[in-house]
């Protein structure tokens, strides 16, 4: 499917996946706030979302602790 790797520093990059359009590309300069694409159903999925993944030198991270959120907004759905 569609999907954009941004790269970071420290060795981080984050990836959007399952993306239905790119609204930046490679080379392309971004900052906080910006909207860097349309969220989709792109490759295998089943239905319209974002795969968000957290890699260092890369290596996937749990991405919880990089989340915007409170405890109250955490909803376990699955063990």
């Amino acid at each position: 499917g569609r999907y954009i790797i941004v790269t970071h520093k420290f060795g981080y990059e984050t990836m959007y996946a399952h993306l239905r359009k790119s609204l930046k590309y490679r080379g392309d300069r971004i900052v906080k706030g910006d909207i860097i694409a349309n969220m989709g159903s792109s490759g295998v999925s089943t239905g319209s979302h974002v795969h968000y993944e957290v890699r260092r030198y890369g290596k996937t991270i749990n991405p919880h602790q990089y989340l915007n959120k409170s405890e109250k907004d955490i909803i376990i759905t699955k063990n």
